[in-house]
């Protein structure tokens, strides 16, 4: 029997997301929870004496690269995904071991850590990363796989979001709602996901016959303060604005939600507003907020199972997976069809 989050969290009627916190060893929760938590999976495994140790074929490493930290932070995304690696990887007869390279950590004493570390194959958390940090974690003569980012000249394996893939659903959808003029909110920082959305972006409005206006263009941060201040200075110089606005992800559609409401307008029936990654403070918005989802689950199988086919078969080509999306419809975007709002 696999021991998942959600049995411990039951037990202690916690949230699976701090019994992930807990047994990864993250900031977020209390000494005493974490004590708690670890006592709970004991006592269970204690209860799995007749079945063959999950961990018998080696262990894997998870290395979650944080070169800036705005990205990659303790949402919802990234706790499921690493679930789902360990719970995959378990199943493969792997175990996980999760290590964080932050900003202020030295890449290459870091590198020499992970080489005495007893590894079989590293999944590299890459959002945040360029190719310069890549070509150091080639040093590490492992099976590799490389996850949420795509390194065009590399000979890699990687795990991505169909970005572009995900911005045509977003574009189709707004034109069969009557839109025309369609705005869109690119991100300041050029990691490869706002890259992609925003080419798919410019893709799909050609592909459906809609015009992209420059003015309808506008560049903020990623966090949701940052956005926030960011489309206040924008408001100031600009009472045109578009009939709906696309983000880059779910941060910077609440956070441009938050400044255009101050600044009296009505969301969705002054502009409507579509975000990128479906979070769950999506769901509790005011609207809620139509939004692409990931597959997250998938996204995570995915991973492992190319990592261990690495492993076990020695292989040595490269292939790059690309995980579908789907559009999850709310109330943040109105039909423009109907009377009156054309």
């Amino acid at each position: 029997m696999l021991i998942k989050n959600k049995d411990i969290a039951e037990k202690l009627n916690i949230s699976p997301s701090a019994v992930s916190l807990a047994r990864n060893g993250k900031p977020g929760v209390s000494q005493q929870t974490r004590s708690q938590v670890f006592a709970v999976l004991k006592n269970m495994e204690k209860q799995k004496d007749s079945q063959v140790d999950s961990w018998s074929k080696g262990n894997i490493t998870l290395i979650v690269h944080k070169k800036t930290g705005k990205i990659i932070t303790e949402s919802q995304f990234f706790l499921t995904v690493t679930e789902e690696i360990q719970e995959r990887a378990r199943m493969k007869g792997y175990g996980v071991n999760v290590v964080h390279f932050n900003i202020n950590d030295n890449i290459y004493e870091f590198i020499e850590n992970l080489k005495r570390m007893n590894t079989s194959g590293i999944l590299l958390l890459a959002t945040e990363m360029g190719t310069e940090e890549l070509n150091v974690y080639q040093r590490i003569d492992l099976p590799m796989v490389i996850l949420d980012n795509y390194f065009i000249m590399e000979k890699q394996d990687s795990v991505v979001i169909h970005n572009i893939d995900a911005e045509y659903k977003i574009v189709r959808y707004l034109k069969t709602k009557g839109f025309t003029n369609v705005g869109y909110l690119r991100s300041k920082i050029g990691n490869n996901n706002f890259i992609e959305r925003y080419q798919g972006f410019c893709q799909a409005m050609e592909y459906f016959g809609l015009k992209i206006d420059e003015n309808y263009v506008f560049t903020v941060g990623t966090e949701v303060d940052a956005v926030y201040s960011d489309m206040k200075e924008i408001l100031k110089h600009n009472s045109n604005l578009p009939d709906v606005l696309i983000a880059g992800n779910d941060m910077q559609a609440i956070g441009a939600i938050r400044a255009l409401k101050e600044d009296g307008y009505r969301i969705p029936d002054d502009i409507s507003i579509v975000g990128f990654d479906d979070m769950p403070v999506s769901h509790m918005m005011d609207p809620p907020l139509t939004s692409i989802r990931i597959g997250i689950k998938k996204f995570g199988e995915c991973a492992v199972e190319r990592l261990v086919q690495k492993i076990e078969n020695y292989d040595t080509d490269y292939i790059t997976i690309r995980v579908g999306c789907d559009l999850m419809i709310r109330q943040s975007v109105k039909d423009m069809n109907k009377n009156g709002n054309k």
